[in-house]
């Protein structure tokens, strides 16, 4: 079986000398030596630094690159050759098929052929809803409200708009702020500015608390002159979030799917052990009025969130919606990166 140089291996991949072997002392491959003491890759070896260089260019961070090819290099076949598997980058994630299945080493779930979520993107009408509320008193705002303009799908002009309730209360989610926010986190925390999608730049000026000191209310302040999303003096914000109106919003029921075992092999002699007491979350939402008004089956996309189903046990009155599939969250991806 041929072998590869380091030299080799960095003009096949268009790596350099230099990655290729921090990628060695990581321990993401480790070659068999020469009878000159020289790194001899092998074909599987190529085959994971192939990938690494896929997760180099998305811009996934060292150590998720490091956790995903350690996976993936125990999970690569050894009883038929490597040429039957395809190991591709699926934006920042690593997918592996053969001619049975798909699925990704991370964390060892069988994906679909196919993207659910390049299918949804291109058919899902958007919406506003809020999974977790957390409610915001915008100080500043005076008047009874107003309504604003918001797309129906940002590729399909076609879809239209709709009418959205904006005034003084509104409620956004609990995971958009952060009291003590650390490096990376964009969204808002005490003294920062964010977009309210659709609407306007508001700024985070007083936490409220309860008794055991849990955040129940932010009151913040509004600038006026950033209707739209964008202000007149140049300035930028680095987030952009949604909301829904307290008031005129309407109360919904969520359910969350997970996987069923905490675990990608759970144990045949004990699996009850290894369920996951969170595979359903059901939680008690807030949406936008357009999502109980259109009683239809057909997918939506709650933006920031993931594409979702109505529920035969949905109606106008009460809505009831299950999750077919979330959203990436970078910030998530982030802080899972920078743990120990």
């Amino acid at each position: 079986m041929k072998a590869y140089s380091t030299r080799e291996v960095a003009e096949l991949l268009g790596l350099d000398i230099a990655r290729v072997r921090a990628l060695m002392r990581s321990g993401v491959v480790t070659p068999q030596r020469d009878d000159a003491g020289h790194a001899a890759f092998s074909f599987q070896d190529l085959v994971l630094l192939r990938t690494a260089k896929g997760l180099i260019d998305a811009k996934v961070p060292a150590r998720r690159i490091t956790k995903a090819l350690q996976a993936l290099a125990s999970q690569l076949p050894t009883d038929r050759p490597l040429s039957a598997v395809r190991v591709q980058i699926d934006g920042d994630r690593v997918i592996v098929r053969d001619s049975a299945s798909s699925w990704e080493p991370e964390s060892g779930q069988t994906v679909l052929d196919f993207s659910i979520r390049e299918v949804l993107n291109k058919t899902a009408l958007r919406r506003m809803a809020v999974l977790r509320p957390l409610k915001v008193m915008i100080e500043n705002y005076e008047g009874p409200g107003e309504e604003l303009e918001a797309i129906n799908h940002p590729d399909h002009p076609a879809a239209g708009t709709r009418r959205i309730s904006f005034g003084r209360e509104i409620f956004i989610e609990q995971e958009d702020f952060m009291e003590n926010p650390p490096k990376k986190f964009f969204r808002l925390s005490p003294g920062t500015e964010v977009r309210l999608r659709y609407a306007y730049f508001i700024t985070c000026r007083e936490v409220v608390k309860d008794a055991g000191g849990n955040v129940i209310e932010l009151r913040c302040s509004y600038d006026p002159a950033t209707k739209g999303g964008n202000a007149p003096d140049g300035r930028k914000v680095k987030a952009t979030i949604h909301w829904v109106s307290a008031t005129e919003s309407v109360a919904a029921e969520v359910r969350l799917y997970n996987p069923l075992f905490v675990k990608p092999e759970p144990d045949v002699a004990n699996f009850a052990a290894d369920l996951n007491p969170d595979s359903l979350q059901v939680l008690s939402a807030r949406f936008e009025p357009a999502i109980a008004a259109d009683n239809s089956p057909g997918p939506v996309q709650f933006e920031r969130q993931g594409y979702f189903a109505r529920d035969p046990d949905s109606s106008p009155a009460k809505p009831v919606f299950n999750r077919t599939v979330v959203l990436r969250d970078s910030y998530a991806k982030v802080a899972g990166a920078e743990k120990p």
